[in-house]
């Protein structure tokens, strides 16, 4: 290297000198940093493979008294089986070169009473423990706050722990095994603990405790699975409850006895572990309707079989025989078939397209858009083509009324869901996923200010598109607007951004706007977009109310859902008709129901010894209702 020309130089060599023994030194640094938390890593993986190891070592030790009694009990069936050979041979070379002993040959043992012997010696032999007969299986039930209650089936073995099927359990239900208790139910009707988190500092003979051994073989074979807190409630309950005991515990005792196979134990009761009928799985399958499924599980109960009909003469049910054949008159002269048609001719021409359209390129029909982008195909190619072009095939059948809506709803921004995780750099503005009252943006929009707002807001208004409503400014749902049900959720109100076309245009400033609304307006925090309209059918003399939504997930994927609806803006015979029969029906249910049959059962009660109806407004009626309630 050259000497330095002067002071500069040198100096500015030293601190290249001095920054690049600074990076080594940051390097050197991470790398320590590396090998120390590689380390730390090394020792947590090797005091866990200890701990294993120490486990698996108990376990062998346990199970090695049952292997070397397995191993004897082999041994002394082979020598039993050697001995018995050697018999037998004996005693055929003595019988057959001995004449007097084969005078006796009738008079010798038979081999298969003396192997039947042995068999029954060495079974004898085995400890009264192994006769008995274990369950092979036990169900756990899982309580939620002791309110709801789920059920497995486990198969067990005589090497199966309660720890290890404490922990499995708590496993499969995805619950801290430090939180949990498995206990079991005593006859007087208690939670008793079998494992919980203390146990696993006790002994080894305590944690390695068999499950079939602590189950009784003539009980059902049952455990629960109970938070500590809800198992401290459950008794705290019994304690509340100690007045119904006796009662209780009688029950306890009668159903035990009968021991009915379709009853379980359950910790739902007060404070008193109670049985519990169990479900066939098609009134399980019912449970998300719980009207139908209470009605189907106390379908086999006594309060059901104790229950009695109501009296029902003839009177009630020609009443609802008629009732009912009104009904279906009226249901049948509001909707006749020209509803479908009114709606097939619609749905085929906008959902599916039609010849004029499906030939063209770029060709997307509504139902298989399924992102974003697809979305202004749909609306350049189909829509636009069928409802503004007056020679499609939609238009020969069907006149456009009034205005076509294009309504979108933005979502508000929020916190990220784990933003507090993310690498300093990685942060974004994140949105809601879905738009209410609450979530919905409802601010002032600012687009005028790129080239394209321009253009848009430049357009007069006999150009095809209304300037009001104002697409940047929201507003609230009215009556011209409708709520529409989703699949994303559960529905959209009518509020949101609108952008208003004439009907009766050609189409044409839908299609030079579209890149506005696809680069400005719609943007990526619009959750939904839906384009709305209404159609006359002369010839059936109907409308056709039509909403094409287009639900935004915040994903970007897209899910199209319509909406349509015919409708009349006038009324017909048959309007005329039904409702004749509506009032019909009226005079029928007040006039039998609240006066007819009401004066019959009330004449029916007082025979039965009640008190008439005037009671109720009597001093001692008023007196009895003001002190029940």
């Amino acid at each position: 290297m050259p000497p330095p020309q002067n002071d500069e130089e040198a100096l500015e060599e030293t601190r290249a000198e001095i920054m690049t023994l600074q990076n080594e030194y940051k390097n050197k640094k991470e790398e320590l940093e590396i090998k120390e938390r590689q380390r730390q890593q090394a020792r947590v993986e090797l005091e866990r493979r200890l701990e294993k190891l120490r486990q698996l070592d108990v376990e062998l030790q346990n199970k090695k008294p049952t292997i070397v009694a397995d191993a004897d009990e082999e041994l002394s069936r082979v020598e039993q089986a050697r001995a018995e050979y050697m018999m037998e041979s004996l005693h055929d070379i003595l019988h057959s070169r001995v004449a007097l002993l084969g005078a006796e040959a009738s008079k010798r043992h038979d081999p298969n009473q003396e192997r039947e012997r042995l068999q029954k010696d060495t079974k004898d032999a085995k400890s009264g423990e192994d006769n008995i007969k274990r369950h092979e299986s036990v169900l756990i039930s899982y309580y939620v706050n002791l309110a709801e209650d789920y059920k497995v089936v486990y198969r067990v073995d005589r090497t199966t722990t309660l720890e290890q099927l404490h922990r499995d359990a708590c496993s499969y239900w995805g619950c801290s095994h430090r939180d949990y208790v498995l206990c079991m139910t005593t006859p007087e009707g208690e939670a008793k603990p079998l494992w919980e988190p203390s146990h696993e500092q006790a002994s080894a003979a305590d944690r390695y405790e068999k499950v079939q051994v602590v189950l009784d073989p003539a009980e059902k074979a049952q455990l629960h699975l109970v938070h500590k807190d809800d198992l401290e409630k459950f008794r705290t309950a019994r304690e509340m409850n100690k007045d119904q005991e006796a009662k209780i515990l009688e029950g306890l005792q009668a159903a035990n006895k009968a021991n009915d196979p379709n009853t379980i134990k359950t910790l739902k009761g007060p404070g008193f572990a109670t049985n519990e009928v169990i479900a066939e799985p098609y009134v399980e399958a019912c449970s998300v309707w719980p009207g139908l499924h209470t009605l189907l599980r106390n379908y086999k109960t006594q309060a059901h079989r104790d229950q009695k009909w109501t009296r029902l003469g003839l009177s009630d049910i020609i009443f609802l025989l008629t009732l009912l054949a009104l009904s279906i008159v009226c249901h049948s002269l509001r909707n006749n078939y020209h509803s479908f048609e009114l709606r097939n001719g619609a749905y085929e021409a906008l959902v599916n397209g039609t010849v004029e359209t499906r030939g063209t390129s770029g060709f997307m029909a509504f139902t298989d858009i399924k992102l974003k982008d697809q979305v202004w195909a749909w609306l350049d190619g189909v829509a636009r083509t069928e409802i503004f072009n007056s020679s499609s095939t939609l238009r020969r059948f069907y006149t456009p009324v009034g205005f076509v809506r294009l309504r979108q709803q933005l979502a508000k921004t929020t916190s990220c869901a784990g933003g507090r995780n993310l690498p300093t750099g990685w942060s974004r503005t994140c949105y809601h996923t879905e738009v209410n009252g609450d979530t919905q943006d409802m601010e002032t929009l600012q687009l005028n200010g790129t080239a394209l707002g321009q253009a848009f807001f430049a357009a007069a208004s006999s150009s095809g598109r209304f300037s009001i409503p104002d697409p940047q400014v929201w507003h609230s749902e009215g009556s011209n607007t409708v709520s529409l049900y989703g699949y994303m959720q559960n529905s959209y109100d009518g509020s949101g951004y609108s952008i208003v076309y004439n009907a009766s245009s050609d189409g044409q400033q839908l299609h030079a706007d579209l890149a506005f609304i696809q680069q400005e307006w719609c943007i990526d925090t619009a959750r939904m977009l839906v384009l709305e309209l209404t159609l006359a059918n002369h010839n059936l003399g109907g409308y056709l109310s039509a909403s094409f939504m287009l639900e935004i997930a915040p994903a970007g994927a897209v899910k199209p859902n319509l909406d349509l609806k015919g409708f009349s803006i006038y009324k017909s015979w048959r309007d005329d008709v039904a409702q004749g029969f509506d009032v019909t029906r009226w005079v029928l249910v007040v006039g039998y129901m609240l006066l007819w049959r009401f004066t019959m059962r009330s004449r029916q009660k007082v025979l039965l010894g009640k008190k008439r109806f005037s009671y109720l407004i009597s001093p001692s009626g008023i007196a009895d209702i003001i002190l029940v309630g």
